[in-house]
């Protein structure tokens, strides 16, 4: 098969027939064709003064002055293979007062939203993000929580240790004693990621044994604790201090600061099903810690974090293991977990603080399950046998199967909003090779290098796509449109379109792998001229 492209070539309207190679040329064309003047721009300057071709529903009579017939212009004639092309036709009119595009199920396709243009905003678009919109706020609400607060800034050491651009989340009372904890959050100069730095402020580690916990904390991954990354000590906030790394997690709260209990009101319940959910992430992660030999040692509602997702993560792992050092074995506080479990899982399940464990329990039994009851009852009640985990698990396991349905659902609505932005990323990585060859100055001493062959069909592309306008010359803004055109030329298609030069005498046909290979080619030529 042949490679020659099928693009007609660009050409003076006035050169001479020997100047140009033609292919073979439609000599008539029937009168009820749409003139394509019109099919473009809603009108055209030559109607009833020598164009032949129909302008809407009336058939005018054949002119001997038609652009087809004329041979003046006879360089822009099409060969026959070209017919093919589909019509070329605005993309997006106004009707009966709603907005109409030739290609609606691109919208449809890309879970994108039509929105009616109102007068009376200075809105710069007309299409809504799709896709789940409770995924889309917490995403938002995440980027917005990475934003640098200057005035949270303030009287803050420029740098400590390998952290930089500190930034205060919160300062409280400390569960440790008599000591305060004031916390940051900070970027590495390693990595470039966020962290959470926990300072305790005028602390003096007395031995070296009580830093060797922090080394087996680091080495514990799991999907429901927050990672501890180092631990160091340090004078620059200008008296000694330790300072606890984690991993940030943006929008994080723990359950005091998203006040998850209410004044000791017993008129807001938790759903049972959210509240196994969270029962099943600490339980989870208890074992994952037990197992690596370690106690997760709770210190009440700051050391758990809510995630906007309803993701529980356990926090300020570590700490209690370096400021209360004794020597002891972790494994001999691994029993206070249960204990301690089945106090803040009370708490949460009354929405307030408990007082009263007897009158606690017996609102538990009459607003909640048996089976939260029983498990309340195992971790708070005294047991003749060591408690096990497994045995809290085997507890929980009826409420399992709606659980985990919930959680893949979850990722069924991720796995889609995943899918539209690897299609949005594909299109910007595309778009932008567009922006660095479109209206290039001067590539190889060549000022007119992006005005000329494979380079000047990209610039036409760029106007088809971007700058069309409507009857009455006003911009026609378009996103199903743009978004088709370029998930064409991306999957390089074989639908062929119509590219006309700004003063209508030159018109292309052209398919849309042509225009990818064109693509291909300026980008590689500015590629070889960067290195």
């Amino acid at each position: 098969m042949s490679n020659r492209s099928q693009a007609i070539p660009i050409v003076h309207p006035n050169a001479a027939p020997s100047d140009v190679t033609t292919t073979p040329r439609i000599t008539k064309q029937p009168t009820d064709n749409i003139c394509r003047n019109f099919a473009k721009h809603g009108f055209c300057k030559f109607e009833g003064n020598g164009c032949a071709h129909s302008h809407g529903d009336t058939i005018r009579d054949s002119g001997s002055d038609s652009a087809l017939d004329n041979p003046s212009r006879s360089s822009n004639s099409f060969s026959a293979e070209h017919l093919k092309a589909p019509v070329f036709v605005p993309r997006g009119l106004w009707e009966n007062g709603k907005y109409l595009s030739i290609d609606d199920s691109t919208v449809e396709r890309q879970g994108l939203t039509l929105v009616q243009p109102d007068s009376n905003t200075s809105e710069d678009h007309h299409y809504e993000y799709p896709g789940n919109a409770a995924i889309r706020q917490d995403f938002e609400s995440r980027l917005t929580s990475l934003q640098l607060d200057p005035h949270l800034h303030k009287g803050l050491p420029s740098r400590v240790h390998n952290y930089h651009s500190l930034q205060r989340l919160e300062q409280s009372s400390s569960p440790f004693a008599s000591y305060k904890i004031s916390t940051y959050r900070a970027t590495s100069s390693e990595d470039g990621d966020y962290y959470v730095l926990k300072r305790i402020e005028g602390f003096r580690l007395h031995s070296e044994k009580a830093i060797a916990a922090v080394e087996k904390w680091t080495l514990l991954s799991h999907p429901n604790i927050a990672q501890l990354k180092e631990a160091f000590t340090t004078r620059s906030f200008g008296d000694q201090s330790i300072v606890f790394v984690y991993h940030y997690y943006p929008g994080a709260k723990s359950l005091k600061q998203a006040n998850f209990w209410h004044d000791q009101s017993l008129t807001t319940l938790v759903q049972e099903k959210s509240l196994w959910s969270y029962i099943l992430q600490i339980v989870t992660a208890m074992k994952a810690v037990h197992s690596h030999g370690l106690a997760v040692r709770f210190t009440e509602g700051s050391c758990l974090l809510l995630l906007p997702s309803s993701r529980m993560r356990i926090a300020a792992c570590g700490m209690l293991d370096v400021v209360f050092y004794d020597g002891e074995s972790p494994i001999e506080h691994q029993a206070s977990d249960f204990t301690q479990l089945g106090n803040i899982i009370l708490s949460m399940a009354c929405n307030f603080p408990i007082f009263d464990l007897h009158n606690a329990m017996e609102w538990i039994s009459t607003h909640y399950s048996n089976n939260l009851t029983r498990l309340l009852r195992y971790l708070l009640t005294p047991q003749p046998t060591p408690k096990k985990l497994e045995d809290v698990l085997i507890i929980c396991s009826p409420n399992v199967p709606d659980i985990l349905q919930a959680h893949l659902e979850t990722n069924v609505n991720l796995e889609k909003n995943l899918l539209l932005e690897m299609g949005n990323l594909q299109r910007f990585r595309l778009l932008c090779k567009l922006a660095f060859i479109n209206e290039r100055p001067e590539f190889e001493r060549d000022s007119r290098w992006s005005e000329t062959g494979d380079r000047y069909l990209l610039k036409l592309f760029r106007d088809y796509v971007f700058h069309q306008v409507d009857e009455e010359r006003n911009p026609i803004i378009d996103l199903s449109h743009v978004i088709s055109c370029l998930n064409k030329l991306e999957a390089g298609s074989d639908d062929m379109l119509s590219l006309v030069n700004s003063d209508e005498q030159t018109c292309i046909i052209v398919s849309y792998a042509e225009l990818k290979a064109c693509v291909r080619s300026a980008f590689a030529d500015l590629i070889k001229g960067n290195t």
